[in-house]
């Protein structure tokens, strides 16, 4: 799949966020972020369990210098925001499970949206 927008990153950064987020994300995700880091991916549309479609916006960065920087996203114990869709609601790992879920940012309600990252980006299509 194709990745727009990607801003190169490095392992070394990836372990920074890692320790300071006090998480180690899955390798399939790391390998990810080292190709795709800030993108966004060409087939960005996912849906919730009850059916809802939904946009993947793009990744949060692990460069520092970057305003989208993932470190400063993620002031919750519970989870580990990674992305955010276009209106602000959050992609992230659910820190007990590493389940990939959803975070409504009106009512925070969140949804299990895959059982890992590898699962997720394969789910994820075009508009139709």
């Amino acid at each position: 799949m194709e990745w727009k927008f990607v801003k190169a990153t490095t392992k070394e950064n990836i372990a920074k966020v890692e320790k300071k987020l006090d998480y180690i994300f899955p390798d399939d995700f790391k390998e990810c972020v080292l190709k795709n880091n800030y993108g966004t991916p060409e087939n960005n549309i996912f849906y919730l369990p009850d059916g809802t479609q939904k946009v993947f916006g793009g990744l949060l960065s692990f460069n520092e210098e970057d305003e989208e920087y993932i470190v400063n996203f993620n002031k919750q114990d519970d989870i580990v925001i990674i992305a955010l869709d276009p209106f602000g609601n959050k992609i992230a790992y659910e820190k007990n499970i590493n389940e990939i879920v959803y975070q409504n940012h009106e009512n925070n309600e969140i949804s299990i949206i895959a059982s890992n990252w590898q699962s997720f980006e394969a789910s994820l299509t075009k508009i139709d």
